[in-house]
């Protein structure tokens, strides 16, 4: 089972995809020129939240009207991404076809993450998505997204791994549910710098997928 931001692909690219859509409309609506580059700036800077009232507040002359954030928001959760999947992620994928049935846990606003497996053709590859977004409340570690997994692809046998990067709230339930957990920690993650509380951390970090083909090979040749 895998998680999707900063798992599969970076983060960090969606967020310049985004704010490169809203800065098309704002090149249009307030003229201008380098919103893309401003609002990253702050998002490197650690800045989450109001990033779009900052850029306007340094930029824009006047009041803000709450109706254009609205919109810029939209626009960000709504645009067709352009990003990629990481070269270890298209070779684990093409790896775990025909040995191991998928899953997908995100959290996140659902539309944007919709999208995201859109641009990265991920539809085919998963036997079970949650968009954990879709039901209230339910994002992790809230443990019902694991349950629902479990119930659809519970099998005599089965072993459950999560393989995912947020140590804050990643692993809790799939551990609790007796799951493996294995944190990726890629270098330019956006979590990749905090560390799991002891009472939830993962059995194994890795720094790509690239290091799990062994233990999940021999992983499916016993299982045979």
């Amino acid at each position: 089972m895998l998680d999707l931001d900063d798992t599969l692909f970076l983060e960090r690219d969606y967020v310049k995809s985004g704010f490169a859509a809203v800065g098309d409309w704002a090149k249009k609506r307030f003229q201008l020129v380098d919103f893309a580059a401003h609002a990253y700036n702050y998002f490197d800077q650690g800045r989450r939240g109001d990033i779009f009232d900052a850029v306007l507040k340094d930029c824009c002359s006047g009041p803000i009207d709450t109706s254009d954030i609205q919109a810029m928001v939209d626009i960000y959760r709504r645009h067709s991404p352009n990003i990629s999947l990481l070269p270890d992620a298209i070779d684990f994928l093409a790896f775990c076809q025909g040995r191991f049935d998928l899953a997908l846990i995100t959290d996140g606003p659902p539309e944007s993450q919709r999208r995201k497996v859109d641009a990265l053709g991920l539809g085919p590859l998963f036997a079970v998505m949650v968009f954990t977004g879709e039901w209230q409340d339910c994002s992790k570690p809230n443990p019902r997204a694991f349950h629902f997994v479990e119930q659809r692809l519970a099998a005599p046998g089965t072993e459950f791994c999560y393989i995912a990067d947020n140590p804050a709230k990643d692993f809790q339930a799939p551990l609790t549910l007796g799951w493996t957990a294995i944190r990726i920690r890629r270098q330019q993650g956006l979590y990749s710098i905090g560390e799991a509380p002891l009472e939830s951390a993962p059995h194994l970090e890795i720094a790509t997928l690239d290091s799990l083909k062994p233990l999940l090979d021999w992983s499916f040749a016993v299982s045979k």
